[in-house]
């Protein structure tokens, strides 16, 4: 009995170092790197970002509800990480009450403005019957794994608008840098043109849409991809982005997938 009892305990011991041995071979083959992913929509914004297990959705698009549930599927996500909703208008937003329900968050990011309208009211509403973690974000926050910094940047004071008041963040990654703008326009540039730095993937703010500001941000932070998440950016953003070699992609074309290594 007893040899029986020791034979069973050897097994299991072996079972268990051949488990932990497959799951240190599996983490190892894993690639380090960061997918990025704009979804094919035309005038609205949304983005999952890949790292690993972790997964990040940045603002959720407006009636394309079939692009992200394709996008989701092909990624294989089963659980969102992040869901960063820049500002709460209905092309940043649209979706975000759709994901909420349908989809497990672990914690969301918005920005402190508040828009009163019915579809902001209603992706808190479903924020609270979930009992998901919703974080206002009123200074810098920060979030490290492994290799991936993530820093979210909320405005220094309250605009009129809610363009103005959309959370900035960048992804930073093996020294590749991803700067994502939401809708800032003139003001807000303005207020942050001096910290900003080079990056390598600038997603251009508000569709493409010129401002006073908009090629002062282009030619500080020298991108050398530039994502537009519109179908007529302006002529003049584009000549500056040719200006600087920057490789332009546009969402309303077709899907846009990045990856650092």
């Amino acid at each position: 009995m007893k040899s029986i009892s020791n034979k069973v305990l050897f097994c299991c011991f072996i079972g268990a170092i051949a488990i932990i041995t497959l799951f240190i071979f599996l983490k190892l083959r894993q690639k380090d790197e960061l997918k990025l992913y704009f979804l094919p929509i035309k005038n609205a914004d949304s983005s999952i970002v890949k790292y690993n297990d972790i997964t990040i959705i940045i603002d959720t698009g407006e009636e394309d509800r079939k692009v992200i549930q394709e996008a989701i599927k092909k990624l294989k996500i089963e659980k969102i990480n992040y869901l960063i909703l820049t500002h709460p208008d209905k092309d940043h937003i649209g979706n975000a009450k759709y994901i909420i329900e349908n989809y497990p968050v672990e914690k969301i990011f918005q920005t402190d403005y508040d828009k009163n309208s019915k579809i902001q009211e209603e992706v808190n509403k479903i924020i609270l019957e979930k009992e998901i973690e919703n974080t206002i974000v009123k200074e810098q926050y920060n979030i490290e794994i492994d290799k991936l910094k993530m820093s979210i940047y909320p405005p220094k004071k309250l605009y009129n608008d809610s363009n103005n008041n959309s959370l900035i963040t960048l992804l930073e990654f093996n020294g590749y840098k991803a700067l994502y703008t939401g809708d800032i326009e003139e003001e807000r540039t303005k207020d942050i043109i001096e910290n900003l730095e080079k990056v390598n993937l600038l997603k251009i703010p508000h569709h493409g849409r010129k401002n006073e500001q908009s090629i002062s941000l282009i030619k500080k932070t020298m991108p050398e991809i530039a994502i537009i998440t519109g179908e007529k950016p302006d002529q003049d953003i584009l000549q500056v982005l040719n200006e600087i070699n920057c490789t332009i992609r546009v969402t309303s074309e077709k899907a846009i997938d990045i990856t650092f290594k």
